[in-house]
């Protein structure tokens, strides 16, 4: 019998509140299996245990934390902080956030229900399977009866991936340590002895703890429960470390043991070879900013991709997907633009082993503003040049400041070279860490021991936000480079990299421009997903100036192209026959708007519908029709040579062998929602073939059952009607039966059921030995049964007669 897990729970705390502590009965215990040996996991454990963990949640997470980038910033907030309760409780191991998701899942009234249905549902086991995650934690909004969370407890010593589920409360894991708490579970951890029974963590010292922090008990480690309103910190229990002046634990061997940390430093690395890390391909987690400058500039643009191994990259020029017009040479991280007088766009692709990935368009608008050099912001007073000040950058030195007007034409600073320190680099950038502006110099480049640089942006600026500017020693050559400081400390502490105690300085620049604005326009709907069928849609555009819009797509098109202030955009597309959901991008006033297209509903037909075939084997044909993509099966006695899959127009062959048995068979041939029927006439046999299958040759011999007109099985129907039916002449009621019902009018006269391939017709006679046919009396088939209708007149016999129709 397979043992069940074992639940625990955290409870929330607010301020000003009592809450109770959860209910035992909520926890399941599982036997514990102990296999290897502390030994043998210690040496696993030489290297720092790294968890990967992927983070799922509902849509009222989803609502309550801002949408998805909030879920993400909150991921990341829990990740870190576990990984200071790691560092601060000297645990050799790290958390490794590898994917957060919304999944379709409503929350229910039981955090039980929750993680039951974490633990089994398809999709999460997917994705956990997808990215490699070790641990998977389903975020839910509010707590449930003071409880904030649950997660299976691992018992046992060699791991048990099925235990590394939890659930919590996504607002305790940012105001408490929820997350890191119910993790705490999935690793063996119990709460402290007051509040879980001595056996409840993998060890009997797995235990959370309270402890003095200046008064009894006023403080506790991560797994143990509140007591007293005391604090809790971010430190699992370990006799070893101490905080506030008192030990966070209590050793193995003592009353009440309670050292977290121990059991951690086993089993940390037992669950973190839960799953193989997966590499995924590259992304564009930041996209690109829109980039305003002067026209007859150039600008660098730095591509902004993750992902591992090494990256290759391919740039081109056009809106995003548009392969036509790749740039020559430009296969690094970073691009240099020719000079440009108009707007152009760019984009770029990152590609790894493990696949390809393409970033959003890049705009790069031009503008008529004349250059202004006006001084715009500065932490210098050229009088005090006399005793000018300058810090040795050895690592990366920066500045930041926030632009007091829109334009920036350029950034002065001075460097101070000495010796012959080798490269250096100038770097811009805004608060996301997207680069803006990256040049590198060569050693050459710097001729004087106090040189001017200049940083020439040309671009426009958001005047509400940080940027930094950053300088960089690139190798290790003789001497060093010197960044100016202010002589005046205009910034706050911490806007820069400079800290020399008490003594804190800003590094010089200047900058100038203007507070000249460019057009800004927006659009409605940003992205839109529609049905597979062709059709068209609207884009509205409000626009304080001129716009464009462009795509590089061939199943859409445009109109119109271009604007000036407010206007609409009509979106016109094909039907999708592609078989899938198709995905594109479009421009429009500088903003990206995404387009999903579901599949259209396959429409196609085929030449012949049926075809018919004598018993022995054959090759044959059929047309299909269509622009749609398709696949072919057909019956098993029937081979479809080729192709049996494809897209559009095609002529499918296919075959099958001879028909050995006497009856017909019929078969199909299925591609998509469309079928071609496929119908072989069987062998045809001799009379006393017919025979052979059913009595021996000393049988026919010694015996008259062989005679055309003998009845052997008495069931109405003499050999030779049963030879032209192919029936069994030596067993009743084996086939059709023959039915005469007087009506009225006459006679009816009904054969059920109906022979493929026989043709019946009815004859007459008076005397029985001259026999005319009938044609007037011609019979009706409905469905399996033929029927004649004999009309009442002068007396007459009727003859059935069955013949098998010629293959």
């Amino acid at each position: 019998m397979k043992p069940k897990n074992y639940k625990m729970t955290e409870t929330a705390y607010e301020s000003n509140a009592k809450h109770r502590r959860s209910r035992f009965s909520r926890i399941r215990r599982v036997a514990a299996s102990l296999v290897l040996t502390l030994t043998a996991l210690s040496a696993a454990q030489a290297e720092t245990a790294s968890i990967d963990v992927l983070v799922v949640y509902t849509a009222a997470v989803k609502a309550d934390q801002n949408n998805h980038d909030g879920v993400v910033a909150t991921a990341r907030v829990m990740i870190a902080k576990g990984n200071f309760g790691f560092q601060n409780s000297l645990i050799d191991a790290e958390f490794n956030l590898v994917h957060v998701e919304e999944i379709e899942y409503t929350e229910s009234a039981s955090f039980n229900t929750d993680l039951d249905t974490l633990t089994n549902d398809e999709d999460v086991l997917t994705l956990r399977e997808d990215w490699g995650a070790d641990i998977v934690c389903l975020l839910r909004s509010g707590s449930i009866g003071g409880t904030a969370g649950l997660g299976w407890v691992l018992k046992d010593e060699t791991g048990r991936d099925t235990t590394g589920f939890s659930v919590a409360s996504v607002q305790s894991s940012v105001s408490a340590n929820t997350f890191t708490h119910e993790v705490g579970h999935n690793l063996g951890a119990a709460h402290d002895a007051d509040n879980s029974a001595v056996d409840d963590g993998l060890y009997l010292y797995s235990h959370g703890q309270h402890f003095d922090g200046g008064t009894p008990d006023s403080h506790r480690t991560i797994m143990a429960y509140q007591k007293n309103f005391n604090t809790q910190v971010n430190f699992f229990s370990n006799p070893n470390v101490s905080h506030l002046g008192s030990p966070t634990g209590n050793a193995e061997g003592t009353a009440n043991p309670a050292d977290n940390a121990k059991t951690l430093n086993v089993t940390t690395s037992v669950v973190a070879a839960y799953r193989v890390n997966q590499t995924p391909i590259p992304s564009f987690p930041t996209p690109f900013p829109n980039l305003a400058f002067v026209e007859g500039q150039s600008k660098t643009i730095l591509a902004q991709a993750v992902g591992t191994p090494d990256l290759s990259y391919q740039w081109y020029e056009g809106v995003s997907g548009e392969t036509s017009n790749p740039v020559d040479g430009a296969t690094e991280s970073s691009f240099t633009t020719p000079i440009l007088n108009d707007t152009t766009v760019y984009w770029v692709r990152a590609t790894n082993p493990n696949g390809s990935s393409d970033s959003l368009s890049i705009i790069l608008t031009t503008t008529s503003i004349p250059i202004e050099d006006n001084v715009l912001d500065q932490n210098h007073d050229p009088a005090n040049d006399p005793f000018l000040q300058f810090s040795v950058a050895n690592g990366v030195v920066w500045q930041e400041f926030v632009p007091s007007a829109s334009y920036l034409h350029q950034i002065e600073v001075r460097i101070w070279k000495d010796g012959t320190p080798g490269r250096m680099s100038l770097n811009f950038t805004d608060e996301n860490g997207v680069v803006l502006f990256s040049k590198i110099y060569e050693e050459g480049d710097i001729t004087s021991t106090f040189q001017w640089f200049t940083i020439p942006l040309q671009m426009y600026v958001d005047t509400g936000k940080a940027y930094r500017i950053s300088m960089q020693r690139l190798d290790e050559g003789s001497g060093f480079y010197a960044w100016q400081q202010s002589t005046n400390d205009t910034y706050l502490a911490g806007s820069s990299s400079r800290d020399d105690g008490d003594d804190l300085y800003d590094y010089y620049f200047r900058t100038t421009g203007s507070s000249a604005t460019p057009p800004t326009a927006d659009i409605n709907p940003n992205q839109k997903t529609i049905a597979g069928g062709a059709g068209n849609y609207d884009i509205t555009v409000t626009s304080t100036g001129d716009w464009n819009a462009a795509e590089a797509l061939d199943w859409l098109s445009l109109d119109p192209t271009s604007g000036n202030g407010n206007g609409t955009v009509t979106v016109t597309v094909t039907a999708n026959n592609t078989g899938s959901d198709r995905l594109g991008s479009i421009l429009v006033g500088g903003n990206n708007h995404s387009i999903t297209q579901s599949p259209s509903a396959f429409e196609g037909s085929l030449t012949p519908l049926e075809a018919s075939f004598a018993a022995a084997g054959a090759n044959a044909s059929l047309a299909l029709t269509t622009e749609h993509p398709w696949s072919a099966t057909s019956d098993s006695w029937i081979t479809i040579t080729s192709p049996t899959s494809g897209t559009g127009d095609a002529t499918v062959d296919y075959t099958f062998s001879e028909n050995t048995a006497p009856t017909p068979r019929t078969g199909t041939i299925t591609i998509e929602s469309l079928t071609h029927t496929v119908q072989q006439f069987g062998t045809v046999l001799t009379f006393n073939e017919w025979l052979l299958a059913y009595y021996t040759s000393e049988e026919i011999a010694a015996q008259t059952p062989s005679a055309g007109k003998a009845d052997p099985d008495g069931d109405g129907l003499n050999n030779n009607g049963e030879f032209l039916l192919l029936l069994d002449p030596s067993s009743r009621h084996s086939g059709p039966q023959i039915v005469a019902t007087k009506i009225s009018n006459g006679i009816v006269l009904t054969i059920s059921p109906r022979v493929d391939g026989v043709v019946y017709r009815l004859n007459s006679s008076t005397n029985m030995i001259t026999w005319t046919p009938e044609p007037s009396l011609t019979p009706t088939v409905v469905g399996d049964t033929v029927t004649f209708t004999i009309p009442a007149g002068s007396e007459k016999f009727f003859q059935l007669e069955i013949q098998a129709a010629a293959p």
